[in-house]
């Protein structure tokens, strides 16, 4: 999987471009509302299927690329979901709207994917594979 090419079709580019976007809007743009576009439960939920892949590829993964693969999952995590995540999470969560426009976004995100003739899970399997492998280029990932 070239990710250099394909960063859009991964849902972990589109939360973190909705978290920097929220936060930017958050901090500079104070008049506007944003409680109904909350990415807090997006940015959860992005880092609780990051840990489930990271234990996915980590089995399947030969002995010495661990620490390779290990590296790039926490620099990944860190800078695509800890640290949006830190600038969120510093304002009250409406957790019901938070929920909702994540879900507004993976319908949006779905709709996007079957556009552009994937599948979610076929994605994402060609990334895990891509990581098993140690195929894939860490700055492609992050964005």
């Amino acid at each position: 999987m070239n990710l250099s090419k394909t960063y859009n079709i991964l849902f972990s580019s589109w939360v973190f471009c909705w978290a920097v976007a929220y936060c930017f809007v958050r901090e500079f743009l104070p008049q506007i509302p944003l409680d109904t576009w909350d990415p807090t439960f997006a940015l959860l939920v992005a880092i609780s299927y990051q840990f489930y892949a990271l234990l996915h590829v980590l089995f399947r993964a030969k002995l010495s690329l661990l620490p390779v693969i290990l590296a790039k999952y926490a620099i990944i995590i860190t800078v695509v979901k800890l640290i949006p995540l830190y600038f969120v999470w510093r304002h009250k969560v409406n957790w019901t709207n938070s929920s909702i426009s994540f879900a507004v976004l993976f319908l949006v995100y779905c709709a996007y994917i079957t556009q552009q003739n994937r599948d979610v899970f076929e994605i994402y399997d060609e990334l895990t594979e891509s990581f098993v492998h140690n195929n894939v280029r860490l700055f492609a990932t992050v964005m």
